[in-house]
């Protein structure tokens, strides 16, 4: 079985009991690339976390968005975030880019590689949210 890695994570704030993400099966051949966390979203800004596949693999976010409170999820390669940090634009379309609220699980297939996840929120009020990202083999 080919093992699945994750790497970093920025401006996380853990949670020391389980979080609401735990009633939420995962599929037994899983590996969980950055533990369930509770994050609070700046208005206007952005948290995220750096992923690695070793694999090609289905990358799972499992989330749960504060209420009446809506967010953008976006799943973009090494280069865009090297991009998007320089502020600069990034080239070419992100792996995801979803609005999310509520609890709820976005699934896409990814091949091999350094990945970065943010969470977007262009609110005028900061958004807390919940999330777990997985990843399973093909």
């Amino acid at each position: 079985m080919t093992a699945l890695l994750a790497l970093g994570a920025s401006a996380m704030v853990m949670r020391a009991v389980a979080g609401p993400l735990s009633s939420v099966a995962m599929d037994p051949q899983s590996t969980v690339l950055h533990d369930e966390q509770q994050v609070t979203v700046p208005a206007g800004g952005a948290v995220g976390a750096d992923l690695y596949l070793t694999a090609r693999a289905f990358l799972s976010v499992d989330f749960d968005v504060q209420p009446n409170k809506q967010l953008s999820l976006l799943i973009i390669d090494a280069s865009q975030k090297g991009q998007l940090t320089s502020g600069t634009p990034f080239v070419g379309r992100p792996l995801i880019r979803s609005a999310i609220d509520g609890m709820a699980s976005v699934e896409i297939g990814a091949q091999p590689g350094s990945y970065y996840c943010a969470f977007l929120n262009d609110d005028d009020s900061p958004t807390s949210v919940d999330y777990r990202v997985s990843a399973r083999p093909y």
